[in-house]
């Protein structure tokens, strides 16, 4: 007679092919095993009395100032345009003669002289339309008709910049050609190829302002003077342009942009357009 114990029988599934186990296991994950708990939140519909932080504001012309500070010329389509809601009376336009050592901005940020220490009221929203460098003396565009940026600013829409160059050195027409077809540059560390250029070489002194100070010239080597057109506005172009065809800028100063020109205006004046010099502006 057998008398070793027997184990007991496993259940049987009521399903071929699934262990109790499983089984077991799925069911217990279907029936939760107990209710989902909810926070009540308090609504309150009276007012805050917390006092709100105040913000620091700033004028419209030292925004668009800092834009042109931080963005290339031909960049400054990003910024917001609208003048579309600003009625056209409203649009002003000047021009001003930027003197050597002014910084193109209206906000001050060291001992430099800005477009605020020039005496004339401008409206409140107007700013610089592109930049001049601290070193570039010249015409200088401001308006309060952000439009102006995109087609003066983009070189896609081909607006030309005159410049008069004075050069170390007497500049020979092989160097000329080089400028007429583009040169290589470097702009933010990235070799750049000028687009073609317009070179006029200048025989005779042009008659401009005194620069205060004055350039520093060398006894034994003259000076000479170019002008060049350019349709596009990289940062201190027109310095390393003529510098790669061995000539370096001693005076620069902008003296058209379009048919905007400087006419007989002194540093530091400005000079409200007239409705035909507007015209001809908006529609480049």
């Amino acid at each position: 007679m057998n008398n070793k114990p027997q184990k007991p029988k496993s259940p049987k599934s009521s399903k071929p092919g699934i262990s109790p186990k499983l089984k077991l296991s799925n069911s217990t994950k279907s029936k939760p095993t107990s209710k989902p708990s909810f926070k009540k939140i308090a609504v309150s519909t009276q007012p805050s009395t917390k006092t709100a932080r105040p913000v620091k504001k700033s004028s419209l012309r030292e925004v668009f100032s800092e834009l042109n500070d931080k963005k290339p010329a031909h960049s400054q389509s990003l910024v917001k345009d609208i003048s579309k809601s600003t009625p056209s009376a409203q649009l002003k336009y000047y021009i001003i003669f930027k003197p050597f050592g002014m910084m193109t901005q209206f906000s001050r940020e060291n001992e430099k002289p800005t477009l605020a220490d020039i005496k004339f009221d401008f409206p409140k929203d107007a700013y610089p339309v592109g930049r001049l460098d601290a070193d570039t003396e010249g015409l200088l565009l401001l308006s309060n008709d952000t439009s102006l940026n995109s087609k003066l600013l983009n070189p896609v829409n081909g607006h030309k910049r005159t410049y008069l160059a004075q050069l170390d050195g007497t500049i020979t027409e092989d160097a000329a050609k080089q400028l007429r077809k583009g040169v290589s540059i470097t702009i933010d560390g990235k070799a750049y190829k000028t687009l073609p250029a317009e070179i006029k070489l200048v025989k005779e002194e042009p008659v401009l302002p005194p620069r205060n100070p004055p350039i520093r010239v060398r006894a034994n080597i003259p000076t000479s003077w170019v002008e060049l057109t350019l349709i596009e506005g990289k940062n201190h172009q027109v310095r390393k342009m003529c510098a790669k065809a061995g000539f370096p800028v001693l005076r620069l100063v902008r003296i058209k942009i379009g048919n905007l020109t400087l006419g007989n205006l002194q540093p530091n004046k400005v000079k409200e357009l007239s409705e035909q010099e507007i015209e001809s502006l908006v529609n480049i």
